[in-house]
């Protein structure tokens, strides 16, 4: 036995209850009429529902689509995340290599101006040794003058000359 809604009242032109069957055979105009109106209505509402049914499998289509984007998306934000993993140690490490080559230049530096300053100690000392030669050379030719003037440089050559040696 099924569960049935209950039948409706049905009323004939005179307001009399009577039952489906007899409103029919008294008013077949009516009953057609119901008929249409019930398949009409029928008709509306398988069509709202395979419209509802076309949405449906497009709101699956999309969630899946949508699924796949989010699982490509998170893959690609995975990638990214280990490349930029990549990158900040790649980036250490060049850090690290100019801070080593940045400790370098100042060490060579240092050494040049080492070298520097030792090469310009040599020639300032080659300069006084060709002063001084050349100063014993004027000191030698104007001893040997006959009839020397007296000159205040030579003598303060000589002085110059005996504290350095």
């Amino acid at each position: 036995m099924t569960d049935r809604a209950p039948e409706p009242e049905y009323r004939d032109l005179e307001g009399n209850p009577v039952s489906l069957d007899t409103l029919c055979r008294k008013e077949p105009a009516w009953a057609a009429n119901r008929i249409r109106v019930t398949l009409n209505e029928r008709d509306a509402l398988r069509a709202e529902v395979e419209q509802l049914r076309r949405s449906r499998d497009g709101w699956e289509h999309d969630a899946g689509l949508y699924a796949r984007n989010a699982a490509d998306r998170e893959a690609e934000v995975e990638r990214l995340r280990a490349n930029q993993e990549l990158l900040n140690g790649a980036r250490d490490r060049q850090d690290e290599r100019a801070d080593s080559a940045e400790a370098e230049v100042g060490r060579l530096r240092t050494q040049l101006d080492e070298c520097d300053s030792a090469w310009w100690s040599k020639q300032v000392e080659q300069l006084r040794q060709e002063r001084d030669e050349a100063r014993i050379v004027a000191i030698e030719y104007y001893d040997g003058m006959v009839c020397p003037e007296p000159d205040d440089r030579i003598e303060q050559w000589r002085k110059e000359l005996e504290q350095t040696t």
